[in-house]
């Protein structure tokens, strides 16, 4: 599909029907909404997953959470930073890292 094309019309049939399923569409309260227990599911990190399961934990509210992924696999997310070999003070940054 063209990007610029538009939006097709089966992906507009599929957000038609679905839509009214959708409580949110927001990341920026989702770790507090899972913990909760406002939203049963979402497609989040481990990371927030994680803290979500723990804030949950720490409320003793009775809320479970699962961290799930599908059998035909998931995105994959990386941090990292990189270090120029010939940087000034290229050894800086480690030893201050692990401290």
């Amino acid at each position: 599909m063209n990007p610029r094309s538009g939006i097709s019309p089966t992906w507009r049939r599929c957000w038609v029907s679905s839509s009214p399923y959708f409580r949110m569409i927001d990341s920026s309260s989702i770790i507090e909404s899972l913990a909760n227990g406002d939203i049963c599911i979402a497609f989040d990190s481990n990371g927030d997953a994680g803290q979500a399961r723990n804030r949950a934990t720490e409320a003793k509210n009775g809320v479970k959470i699962a961290f799930i992924i599908p059998k035909e696999g998931s995105m994959l997310w990386f941090d990292m930073a990189g270090i120029p070999r010939d940087a000034p003070k290229s050894r800086m940054p480690i030893a201050s890292s692990t401290t």
